[in-house]
């Protein structure tokens, strides 16, 4: 096999897979907007508030804390509070520094 040939092979094979993607980019808009037809815009969306209070993180780290007093994890007791574990140990930190 010449350079030429390897050389069309491998822009066959990235056509190819730009024709894929694109067929799937496709398919995954349609039915989103099926999605958003049946269920209102952005219904798949969860809604997350990006700013707290420090009393407002002082009271979901409380909350947390209640769940880890019951015996669950860490992951598990920040999700049930809606926030990620990793925004609750630097909400404790940063509470922890602060007093």
């Amino acid at each position: 096999m010449d350079l030429h040939t390897i050389q069309e092979t491998g822009a066959e094979r990235i056509s190819s897979f730009l024709e894929w993607a694109n067929w799937r980019i496709t398919k995954e808009m349609r039915e989103n907007k099926l999605l958003e037809s049946e269920f209102g815009e952005g219904a798949h969306k969860k809604e997350v508030q990006l700013r707290y209070t420090d009393k407002e993180r002082r009271k979901i780290l409380k909350e947390i804390q209640g769940y880890l007093d019951e015996g669950f994890k860490v992951s598990t007791a920040a999700e049930k509070a809606g926030v990620h574990y990793k925004t609750y140990y630097s909400w404790k930190k940063s509470i922890n520094n602060n007093q």
